[in-house]
């Protein structure tokens, strides 16, 4: 079991380009070329998983199929069954190559702590990674959020305005950002801001 630190920032879109000149100023380098990042989040059908990550309950979890693909569906992509955990001890992702047929999934999933979990959301969004030391940051950008009703998932997405940076260290004691970023930390969730937007769509 790995725990590490996690801190989100919000970036308005026009301030992009400020941010990457500060990732260059601190000596950040390109980990991975951008990518498409698509997954399926699972939920009670209560969303259980949404309230509890709402009031910040602990312990807590995030249920999802990710995969990295801009077709969710596509016979050719690779997934992984993945489940964030939100401990009093700290964070960490447990995860496994998912190699059922995808309709399975929308069958539903047991989970020890929620019970039945079936899909929900689909979240797909562009995502840059950069590295310094232990310090990883991620720039998620094009963040769309779609609804499934059933085993559908719909083809109108309601669009996030912001973008996500985020920085992951394993290294507990500090986390270089939050000493040095230049922009506001706000706790931000995409799958709860997901749940708000759809629903209020619907």
């Amino acid at each position: 079991m790995s725990f590490r630190t996690e801190n989100k920032f919000i970036l308005s879109k026009n301030k992009i380009f400020l941010f990457k000149q500060w990732l260059v100023k601190n000596d950040y380098s390109e980990l991975y070329p951008k990518r498409s990042v698509n997954s399926v989040y699972l939920d009670t059908k209560n969303f259980m998983i949404y309230k509890d990550s709402l009031e910040g309950t602990i312990p807590r979890k995030k249920i999802r199929l990710r995969t990295y693909s801009n077709n969710f569906v596509n016979k050719n992509n690779k997934f992984n069954y993945e489940i964030k955990i939100s401990s009093a001890e700290g964070r960490y992702k447990k995860q496994a190559k998912y190699n059922e047929k995808i309709d399975k999934i929308f069958k539903g999933v047991y989970d020890s702590q929620y019970g039945m979990c079936y899909p929900v959301l689909n979240i797909v969004y562009d995502r840059e990674y950069y590295l310094k030391n232990k310090s990883r940051i991620t720039i998620d950008t094009n963040i769309k959020y779609y609804n499934i009703n059933g085993k559908r998932i719909s083809k109108y997405p309601c669009n996030e305005e912001y973008y996500v940076v985020e920085n992951k260290t394993k290294d507990l004691s500090q986390n270089e950002m939050l000493d040095f970023f230049i922009f506001d930390n706000k706790r931000f969730s995409k799958y709860c801001n997901a749940v708000e937007r759809i629903q209020k769509n619907i």
